[in-house]
C-alpha cells in the first residue's frame, strides 16, 4: 500500500507538471476561448492544492491527520485508535519511501514521459485520420483531456469523460465532433489493449515461493 500511494503521488506530481507546461505553451501559442483558459487556471489551482496536501499528510504522517480530524469528528479517533499499530507501520514506510530522493526523480520523470508520449499518440492518430494536427495542438488536446479526466477522477476509468473531453478540446480547435469521438474511441481501445496484455501476463505469472523460515499467514 505504501508504494501504491507513493506512486500515485509522483503520478500526480508529473501530471500537474505536464498540465502546467502544456497550459503555459498552448496559452502562448494558441487563441483559447476565454472560458477554457479560466476553468484550465482553475483546475490547475485545485489540482496543486489537493497534491500539496497529500504530500503534507504522508510526510506528517497518516495518523497525524487523523488525530486533526478527530477533532472534529471523533468516530475518526476511535477508528484510528483500533488500527494505531497498522497506521505507524504504514506511516514509517511512506517515510522510507520519500527519502529515496533518486528512485522518486526518476519516477517523476517516467511518468512524465507516458504523458509526452501522449502528445505524440494524439499527433500520430490524428495525422493518420488525414486531420493535419501541429504539434501545438496536439499538446493542446493531451492537456485539455487531462484536466478534465482529473476534474471527474470520481468516474471509473472516465468512461464517456474522456470520449467527451476529446470531442471538447478538438472542437475548440475548430475540428468536427467526429474527429475528438474517433479519436477518443482509438485511445481508448489502445488502453484496453494494453490492459488486456497486463491481466494475461499476470495470469500468467508463477506465484512466489515462501523463503525459508518464513511461514505463511
Amino acid at each position: 500500500m505504501p508504494g501504491v500511494i507513493v506512486d500515485k503521488t509522483v503520478e500526480a506530481f508529473a501530471s500537474a507538471l505536464f498540465l502546467g507546461s502544456g497550459f503555459f505553451f498552448t496559452l502562448l501559442l494558441l487563441d483559447l476561448p476565454r472560458w477554457m483558459t479560466v476553468a484550465a487556471s482553475v483546475c490547475l489551482l485545485v489540482s496543486a492544492a489537493g497534491l500539496a496536501l497529500l504530500v503534507i499528510v504522508q510526510r506528517k504522517g497518516v495518523l497525524w491527520a487523523l488525530d486533526r480530524v478527530a477533532k472534529i469528528f471523533p468516530r475518526v479517533g476511535r477508528f484510528a485508535a483500533g488500527r494505531e499499530r497498522h497506521i505507524r507501520d504504514l506511516d514509517a514506510n511512506l517515510r522510507v519511501l520519500h527519502v529515496l530522493g533518486p528512485w522518486t526523480i526518476a519516477a517523476t520523470a517516467l511518468h512524465f514521459a507516458a504523458r509526452v508520449l501522449g502528445v505524440v499518440e494524439v499527433f500520430v492518430i490524428m495525422n493518420v485520420l488525414g486531420a493535419g494536427l501541429s504539434a501545438i495542438q496536439a499538446l493542446f488536446t493531451s492537456t485539455g483531456v487531462t484536466l478534465i479526466n482529473t476534474a471527474f477522477f470520481l468516474v471509473p476509468g472516465q468512461f464517456g469523460i474522456q470520449e467527451s473531453a476529446h470531442v471538447v478540446a478538438l472542437q475548440s480547435l475548430g475540428f468536427s465532433a467526429a474527429l475528438g469521438l474517433s479519436l477518443g474511441i482509438i485511445r481508448r481501445i489502445r488502453k484496453l489493449a494494453t490492459v488486456t496484455v497486463g491481466l494475461i501476463l499476470y495470469a500468467a505469472q508463477k506465484p512466489a515461493r515462501p523463503k525459508p523460515g518464513v511461514s505463511e499467514r
